[in-house]
């Protein structure tokens, strides 16, 4: 079994000033690449960062040479941010750890070698649709906690401003 982790957060504005806020409770797609040029990237997994914005996933290595990468939503339970842009269709938005273009990818080539992928994405641009999903989460358990009823506020889509 190969374990990975990794833990994210994002960049927080405030007028107090700029903080890296963990990326909780959002949605992590695992995917793997087999050796060869053939062989497509394939999503095998998907999982949630905890509360402090991290994430530990063990999976067998399939073949030696598997090359293993992550994508990050803007969701949690309580919203799923969709991208600022109109012409991506595809649903909430979502980026790979590493700076911009340059993603975080390990290869692995024995079982039981851990592959931390660990990032904290301090540009505003992908930091700002974490901010709005953790700004919406606490504003649903917020009001959640005063509700008289056992009616949970429902998820709700949402989108930076153009």
């Amino acid at each position: 079994m190969s374990p990975l982790k990794g833990h994210f957060s994002h960049i927080d504005d405030r007028v107090d000033g700029t903080f890296q806020r963990p990326i909780a409770n959002a949605k992590v797609e695992l995917w793997l690449h087999l050796l060869g040029l053939l062989n497509p990237w394939l999503k095998f997994a998907t999982s949630t960062t905890d509360a402090g914005g991290d994430l530990y996933y063990r999976t067998p290595l399939i073949a030696p040479g598997t090359t293993y990468a992550m994508r990050l939503f803007a969701t949690n339970n309580a919203v799923a941010v969709n991208p600022q842009t109109g012409l991506d269709l595809g649903g909430p938005y979502w980026t790979e750890p590493g700076d911009a273009g340059s993603p975080i990818q390990h290869r692995a080539n024995s079982n039981g070698v851990e592959l931390d992928f660990s990032y904290d994405f301090t540009d505003r641009n992908r930091g700002k649709y974490f901010n709005i999903a953790v700004t919406i989460r606490r504003a649903r358990a917020f009001a959640d906690a005063r509700r008289g009823d056992s009616d949970r506020s429902p998820r709700l889509p949402s989108s930076p401003r153009r």
